[in-house]
This record gives C-alpha cells, sequence and structure tokens, in this order.
C-alpha cells in the first residue's frame, strides 16, 4: 500500500491511510504545519516578529520563511537573525552588551584608518596591498 496522504499525515486516529493502523489524514490547526520531514505531527509555524518580516507564508506542509526588514541583514542557517546594515564604509559597534539577557545595543561606526568595508554589511578589513 501506498501512501496516499503525503505530508498531511498526522497520527493517531482511526483510519489507515497507508502508514500502517491509526494513520489519518486531517489538516493541522491554524498556525501549524506538517511536513514529509516531520512525520507524525503537526509543528507550530514559525513567526517573523520584530526585526523580520515574512517572505513566505506558513502552509498546511511548509514552515514560514523569515527575512529583515529594510536596514538590516539576515545573519544565520535560515535567517535566523537580523544585523543592522550599516552600509559601506562602515561597520556595526556593540555599545551595550548584556550577556545574561542576550541582549545587545547597537550602532554603525564610521571604518578606522586603514581599514574599509566594501560590502552593505559586515565588518571593516585591514587594506591589503
Amino acid at each position: 500500500s501506498g501512501d496516499r496522504c503525503g505530508a498531511l499525515c498526522v497520527l493517531p486516529t482511526s483510519a489507515d491511510c497507508g502508514r500502517g493502523a491509526g494513520a489519518s489524514c486531517r489538516p493541522c490547526p491554524p498556525n501549524t504545519f506538517s511536513s514529509a520531514a516531520a512525520l507524525g505531527g503537526c509543528r507550530m509555524c514559525r513567526q517573523c516578529q520584530g526585526r523580520f518580516q515574512y517572505l513566505k507564508n506558513c502552509t498546511l506542509t511548509s514552515d514560514a520563511e523569515c527575512t529583515c526588514k529594510e536596514g538590516y541583514s539576515c545573519v544565520g542557517d535560515g535567517c535566523s537573525f537580523c544585523a543592522r546594515s550599516c552600509g559601506v564604509g562602515k561597520e556595526i559597534f556593540h555599545m551595550l552588551h548584556f550577556k545574561c539577557l542576550s541582549l545587545s545595543v547597537e550602532g554603525c561606526q564610521a571604518c578606522r584608518y586603514g581599514t574599509f568595508n566594501d560590502q552593505p554589511n559586515g565588518s571593516c578589513k585591514n587594506w591589503t596591498m
């Protein structure tokens, strides 16, 4: 027997959907999804808030994808963090950093003499000869 239900096969319920007794096809509740990689249950959709905005909305079979709002750049796998984009010739500096709160106050500063940044984000690098 083949898998007739795809990603929407949620366990456990009464009917058989090709994955054995107790499997049945039913949609996930609102704000959740079930992909083929997440067999056996619905997972909460990612929320794109704060510095994030939606690149792709959550569907019944796939999670939402976030990107950063204007002035910020994605950092990390799957855009897990938004860093301020300072622009060419500048870099981010942390004015205050509270490690215990996972909080930092950041700003932009011009590259020091002898360094450059030719990217809209990133850090200043030493001149090369």
